[in-house]
């Protein structure tokens, strides 16, 4: 069952002021959660990917602070 959108991307580090690339496959670890239960979104060429998705799935982001919730 679909529960995510995972959207990687850069984020610039609170700790050494550098950009980072964030993955999806790095954000689903760091998120404790399992491909299967995601749709991995990467900019407007993914659209198609989230026709007809509940509206109530939990969007994944990259964080600057490096605080990630473990759902």
């Amino acid at each position: 069952m679909i529960k995510y959108i995972v959207r990687p991307g850069y984020i610039t580090s609170r700790t050494d002021g550098d950009q980072h690339y964030i993955s999806a496959s790095r954000l689903m670890q760091l998120h404790g959660i399992q491909p299967s239960e995601c749709i991995i979104f990467r900019g407007p060429e993914d659209h198609h990917k989230l026709k007809g998705a509940d509206k109530n799935l939990i969007n994944v982001f990259p964080r600057a602070d490096g605080k990630y919730k473990v759902y």
